[in-house]
């Protein structure tokens, strides 16, 4: 059995123009040679879905800030990040 904690929130909780540049990455985005969309954002790893995307909080993290982030997104993988959500 497999267990993670998943933080999941609307996109009205990020700015639209940061939303519409991820859906863009994601219309745009080219498929593996597994059949995986693979979507290259600067500073994230975004899994797309029928829904929307999720959008992985440990890489935000890692060295350095990311720059291509708002204030109020970091603001929402903060927040996930600290509840310990993946």
């Amino acid at each position: 059995m497999r267990r993670s904690t998943l933080f999941v929130c609307s996109t009205e909780h990020i700015p639209p123009a940061e939303r519409v540049a991820i859906e863009r990455l994601i219309q745009t985005a080219p498929r593996g040679a597994d059949g995986r969309i693979v979507i290259a954002h600067v500073d994230l790893v975004i899994e797309a879905h029928q829904y929307g995307f999720f959008v992985h909080t440990s890489v935000v993290f890692g060295d350095g800030e990311p720059a291509a982030l708002s204030a109020e997104f970091r603001a929402v993988l903060d927040h996930a990040f600290a509840a310990d959500a993946s």
